[in-house]
């Protein structure tokens, strides 16, 4: 017997026709299709519990920063020939950086979806994704991800489940979306993951964010992130492609102008082998991290600092009792 069920709620259209279901949404809360498989049914909506709570705080904490250090950064850059135009010190939105930190920590597996989706940014207009190949847990990831960028007014999708499993999204064009999806994404995941581990280590920091200035020598730049944790300062370039007219740039100017050593200058890359990676810091001159490396590189970077904190703080040995009485005597 074939079983045939219409359900209209608001602008949610759910059609069944024998095993398929196709799902249709304008607005509201979107659901994923599920067939007789039932792939991507249940660890979605699961993941986002178990987690969500945690993600909440590391969101948090992504957006805490000391006023009195964020001065003093701001000191440090006039005194050394800076003129600043504009910076923004961590004021996000908070869903979007749950965004940002969730397509960074599953990236891997929401990389078919975001290629597809970053490739339309620039015109707007749809996309079809068939996920029969995709095990369950990526297309469960997958339709997670739209239902939060849905909720958020950035698409629209519908899926249909068994037999074809295919996604059909539109992207509906706005300065939030296309700048977060053109790169910023990466930029925002890896403060998150900088502040993590800072907080993790208990250490004093403040940074700037999304920095313009005019350079001592009267050109303008843009820096991604620069920290000053314990007194001592890295900076951070994120890119998610066509790195190459930037790299050596940035590494010249991080180098010759704010006067910070190859391992304090950081160049990350969305994708980057070990050997490509090898051979960026043996060019430039600066450490480069893939995204797959960077949260060990810079929890190195970061125990280094609190390392050198310490040693700041440790008071020289007092001299050995009678020392000074017995120079001069023979």
């Amino acid at each position: 017997m074939e079983l045939k069920i219409s359900i209209t709620i608001e602008k949610l259209e759910v059609k069944v026709e024998g095993s398929q279901i196709s799902i249709s949404i304008g607005g509201g809360n979107p659901m994923e299709g599920k067939g007789e498989e039932g792939r991507g049914e249940k660890e979605g909506g699961r993941d986002e519990v178990e987690k969500g709570e945690g993600l909440q705080q590391k969101v948090r904490e992504g957006v805490s920063n000391s006023t009195e250090i964020v001065q003093q950064l701001l000191e440090w850059l006039k005194e050394r020939g800076f003129q600043i135009k504009n910076y923004s010190t961590g004021e996000e939105v908070e869903q979007v950086l749950k965004i940002a930190y969730k397509l960074g920590e599953k990236y891997q597996l929401l990389r078919p979806f975001y290629l597809r989706l970053k490739s339309i940014l620039g015109q707007g207009g749809e996309f079809t994704l068939k996920m029969k190949e995709f095990p369950s847990v990526q297309i469960s990831e997958i339709l997670n991800f739209c239902r939060q960028l849905q909720e958020l007014g950035f698409i629209s999708y519908t899926y249909k489940n068994s037999p074809s499993f295919t996604l059909r999204v539109f992207f509906h064009p706005n300065p939030t979306g296309i700048n977060l999806f053109s790169g910023h994404w990466l930029e925002k995941w890896a403060k998150l993951k900088i502040v993590e581990e800072l907080k993790r280590k208990g250490l004093n920091f403040g940074y700037l964010q999304e920095l313009q200035v005019e350079l001592p020598d009267q050109k303008d730049d843009e820096f991604d992130l620069l920290f000053e944790v314990e007194g001592e300062r890295f900076i951070v370039e994120c890119k998610t492609a066509n790195f190459e007219d930037k790299i050596q740039k940035f590494s010249e100017r991080a180098g010759k102008f704010l006067g910070l050593p190859p391992n304090r200058r950081i160049f990350l890359l969305l994708e980057a082998s070990e050997e490509q990676r090898r051979g960026l810091v043996q060019l430039y001159n600066l450490q480069v991290e893939s995204l797959e490396s960077f949260p060990t590189g810079i929890k190195k970077l970061i125990e280094e600092i609190g390392e050198k904190g310490k040693e700041k703080e440790t008071p020289p040995p007092l001299p050995l009792e009678g020392g000074d009485s017995q120079k001069g005597v023979s």
